[in-house]
C-alpha cells in the first residue's frame, strides 16, 4: 500500500489486491497517527485506489500524520 499527497488536503491511497473470489469492494479506513486505536470509515471502492479529501469541507488537517488500512 502507498499513500501520496495529491493536492491541498488530499491523499491518494493505492494498493495491490489479492485475488480472492467474491471480493468486489474494499473498505478504506483512516486513523490519526497520534490516536491509532480510533479508525474511521472513509468509504468503499471497487478499484484499488481511494482519494481522501481534496474538496471543500475535507477534514484532513495540515501537518498531521494519518494511517490508512483497507
Amino acid at each position: 500500500m502507498t499513500a501520496e499527497a495529491t493536492g491541498s488536503r488530499a491523499v491518494t491511497v493505492t494498493w495491490v489486491a489479492p485475488r480472492v473470489d467474491g471480493v468486489v469492494r474494499y473498505k478504506v479506513e483512516r486513523a490519526m497517527a497520534a490516536d491509532p486505536a480510533t479508525w474511521v470509515s472513509r468509504g468503499e471502492v471497487a478499484g484499488t485506489s481511494y482519494t481522501d479529501g481534496g474538496r471543500a469541507g475535507a477534514d484532513l488537517l495540515d501537518s498531521t500524520e494519518y494511517l490508512y488500512r483497507v
